[in-house]
């Protein structure tokens, strides 16, 4: 019997984390003394890793030093952060316990720092026993890096075209395409369904339980 498998991005995808991440990084520039952002600039600035969202956040042409600065404080801010605001999306639950009942191998790659991304998959998906949960460090670069992506494949055996890698950016779908794997662009995230398909998605949804419907 093939494996079922599927590899989930978190921030977007299964986990509705904008408005946190927004004050956070909002904190940030207001310590820096720096113009801060509303909630829907945020949309386009997350996807790519903590550093790049500070990155675009703070003024164009930021010297690195800078960078580096709010990049340290956003990483002390956030860890602290309550995070009253950061919740799954609605129908997650249901469509993940869905597919677990029907034998599928869950995983999760995010570009969300490693401490981050294990510290929300305890918080809010560890009952239902993801095979693999990687997030950006040194050992794992960021997508769309297939790098990854291709670990999981080859831990669990599987064809990567076989896969269906899951996410709301381009980042998302290029990741699927570097690996070789299906992808479904989802519409409930901080991305259009323009860029989903400019860059590849092989499947567009508006609701989790669509996902059900494509992969079986």
């Amino acid at each position: 019997m093939n494996k079922k498998v599927v590899i989930f991005d978190l921030d977007g995808t299964l986990l509705d984390s904008l408005d946190d991440i927004a004050i956070s990084a909002n904190a940030v520039l207001k310590k820096l003394g720096l113009p801060s952002h509303k909630d829907e600039a945020f949309k386009k600035f997350i996807g790519d890793g903590a550093r790049m969202l500070m990155k675009r956040a703070l003024p164009k042409n930021s010297d690195e030093n800078t960078i580096k600065k709010a990049l340290e404080l956003f990483t002390e801010i956030y860890s602290q952060t309550i995070h009253e605001n950061t919740k799954p999306y609605d129908g997650i639950y249901e469509m993940l316990e869905s597919l677990k009942q029907k034998g599928y191998i869950l995983n999760l790659l995010s570009n969300k720092p490693q401490q981050f991304t294990l510290k929300y998959y305890d918080k809010f998906f560890s009952q239902f026993d993801f095979a693999y949960v990687y997030g950006q460090s040194d050992e794992h670069p960021k997508k769309p890096d297939p790098t990854t992506a291709l670990k999981i494949a080859k831990n669990l055996d599987v064809n990567p075209s076989e896969i269906y890698f899951i996410g709301d950016t381009s980042t998302d779908m290029q990741t699927a395409k570097n690996a070789g794997m299906k992808s479904i662009g989802v519409l409930w995230g901080i991305r259009d369904e323009n860029e989903l398909i400019t860059n590849g998605a092989t499947h567009i949804i508006n609701e989790p339980k669509e996902i059900i419907d494509i992969v079986l």
